[in-house]
């Protein structure tokens, strides 16, 4: 008998167990505000180092954890983050902070003598 409550205790917490953790397939794009696709966009699983990249079109398919967040982000863009639901898309908005110069101003202040650059 005893045995018999231990084994349906088991059950019982796998189930709980599996049900808590249950993962959903997660698909949706990561755009910016004007509509265009950002390639190579990252969005991860927070707290994890679970992730994936968008493709050409801007689109992510991953498995995520129910009551987890989702994390997009990319380079001159500002980080953004949504709950998981079966579709997820993302509108990242530049990020203003970053002063990028002027690359040609730039070179202009190089001079290059016998291959060293100084």
């Amino acid at each position: 008998m005893k045995r018999t409550l231990a084994i349906l205790f088991v059950m019982v917490l796998s189930v709980t167990a599996s049900i808590c953790n249950a993962q959903i397939k997660v698909r949706g794009n990561v755009t910016e505000k004007s509509g265009v696709a950002l390639i190579g966009a990252a969005v991860v699983i927070q707290g994890t180092i679970q992730g994936c990249i968008t493709d050409e079109s801007g689109s992510y398919t991953l498995k995520a954890p129910q009551g987890k967040k989702l994390i997009a982000s990319m380079v001159g863009y500002k980080t953004k983050e949504e709950r998981v639901q079966q579709v997820v898309n993302f509108i990242l908005k530049e990020d203003r902070s970053i002063n990028i110069e002027n690359p040609l101003s730039t070179l202009a202040n190089i001079i290059t003598i016998g291959g060293a650059i100084i």
